[in-house]
């Protein structure tokens, strides 16, 4: 399952959930907030993941996240 990390009122995370959905790619969205930023990304930090620009598409592997270019 790939899921996409994005904030609020973001033009780079709008366009990547629209690309996501004219490919066909499932994707779950987790919102960065205040409430949850903390257990996100120390969940990037332990799957060896180091950006703080968003989005973020990951893919779970087991329970590691694997970062996906979307270039």
């Amino acid at each position: 399952m790939y899921i996409l990390i994005t904030t609020e009122n973001c033009t780079k995370c709008e366009a990547t959930k629209c690309l996501l959905r004219i490919t066909k790619i499932e994707y779950k969205e987790l919102k960065l907030t205040g409430d949850n930023a903390p257990e996100i990304m120390t969940k990037l930090r332990t799957s060896g993941i180091f950006k703080i620009e968003m989005p973020i598409l990951v893919k779970e592997i087991g329970d590691e996240w694997e970062e996906v270019k979307c270039e």
